[in-house]
């Protein structure tokens, strides 16, 4: 039985349109995959993903 760390989990927001991406915690890393495509994804330390959030929080990544 898998635990509650490495369940994959996509925002409440999600549309179900199946264009989302999904997210999950495993050995003290987040995991972050494309819903529609749930083969790869990319591995970060929690730090490096707590610093993009904040970034993306601070709005960082706007356009001019």
């Amino acid at each position: 039985m898998a635990s509650l760390d490495d369940v994959w989990r996509k925002s409440r927001r999600s549309l179900e349109n199946g264009n989302c991406v999904e997210l999950r915690a495993v050995d003290g890393r987040v995991q972050v995959r494309d819903s529609a495509d749930p083969g790869p994804f990319l591995t970060f330390e929690k730090a490096q993903f707590a610093a993009f959030l904040a970034a993306v929080a601070n709005r960082e990544f706007d356009r001019p």
